[in-house]
């Protein structure tokens, strides 16, 4: 390879090399964040819930909580992209609307040992998300929905446990009886008395919107036949639910992506560099056969070449006449 080919690589390989380890360093920051976060959280949800002694007791602490202690208008930070909306710890500082206080339950719960997840109600004339509520796991086989801008849960009538995701999407009037219950008891300025029942009702809820697009159906189509329901209690991907672990996940598929150019580049260039040079013998050059055949200038000086006259015993379709300076001062001399 020519000296500035070389210097080419090289300076691809600087730029690609300070990129990726940018992107890892990006990484680890968002992870030590995300980690920083957690801690904090965990400190204020294990006060919550000192006196709790089951995973319902702990869910109804938080809940109670979180609808109290944070406000109810949407909260305007973010990390790095507003599209991601704000951070648990930014919603514990500031409050927040439904999504930004489902958001801060599920992550307090799962500090304190109960598995949450995020899910969505849908207009049913756009079939897009019009609330927000947490689905918790409560033992291995119980689960109860809450709804923290509400302060709103569904208990059993037989006091025997609560309703989850499935139930309520099954019977949506379980959702209409309890509002009813609710607005009876609740004092006027209560929240409750201004649950929007037609646009954010049950029957469709789900912790993923599996409408989103044609591969988001295809996925549930395909996923439907062995899980049946419980596909739309799936725990949402971790990332989603965390903006700087999301920031964090894609800075290190960046910075992989980043060092798999970088060395597909090098060895691209070594392969290039270790291609054996032609060979040459009294003046006249011996290429690859396929410069021969496949090139105009490689056919040109075989053409050239047979009018000349060769010695008996030369291979005419394998030899070429070509000038010295052509060729690199290895080849011909």
């Amino acid at each position: 390879m020519a000296q500035g080919g070389w210097r080419n690589v090289r300076a691809s390989s600087v730029l690609l090399c300070a990129l990726a380890a940018t992107l890892f360093g990006a990484a680890v920051g968002c992870w030590a964040g995300y980690r920083r976060d957690c801690n904090q959280l965990r400190t204020v949800a294990e006060e919550i819930t000192a006196d709790a002694r089951s995973g319902p007791e702990r869910v109804l602490a938080l809940l109670h909580w979180v609808h109290v202690e944070t406000g109810t208008a949407k909260n305007q930070g973010y990390f790095v992209l507003p599209a991601l909306g704000a951070t648990p710890i930014q919603v514990l500082r500031a409050g927040g609307d439904c999504a930004d206080k489902a958001r801060l339950l599920s992550a307090m719960l799962r500090e304190v040992g109960v598995p949450a997840t995020m899910a969505m109600c849908f207009h049913p004339a756009t079939d897009q998300p019009s609330h927000t509520i947490v689905e918790a796991r409560t033992d291995p086989d119980a689960f109860m929905v809450v709804d923290p801008a509400f302060d709103l849960y569904f208990p059993r009538p037989d006091g025997a446990g609560y309703f989850d995701l499935l139930d309520l999407r099954r019977e949506p009037a379980i959702l209409l009886r309890r509002l009813d219950q609710l607005c009876d008891t609740a004092p006027r300025n209560h929240p409750i008395h201004s649950y929007n029942r037609a646009q954010a009702g049950y029957d469709r809820a789900g912790s993923i919107n599996w409408n989103r697009n044609g591969l988001t159906r295809f996925v549930r189509d395909r996923l439907l036949p062995g899980l049946g329901d419980d596909v739309y209690r799936l725990s949402r991907p971790l990332p989603f639910e965390e903006p700087k672990l999301f920031v964090a996940a894609a800075a290190l598929l960046s910075g992989l992506s980043a060092s798999s150019v970088w060395g597909f580049r090098v060895w691209q260039a070594r392969r290039r560099h270790a291609r054996p040079q032609p060979r040459a013998q009294f003046g006249r050059c011996f290429p690859p056969r396929r410069f021969v055949r496949t090139t105009p200038v490689g056919r040109a000086n075989l053409l050239a070449s047979r009018g000349n006259g060769w010695q008996s015993g030369e291979r005419k379709d394998d030899l070429c006449v070509t000038p010295a300076p052509a060729i690199s001062p290895r080849g011909c001399k």
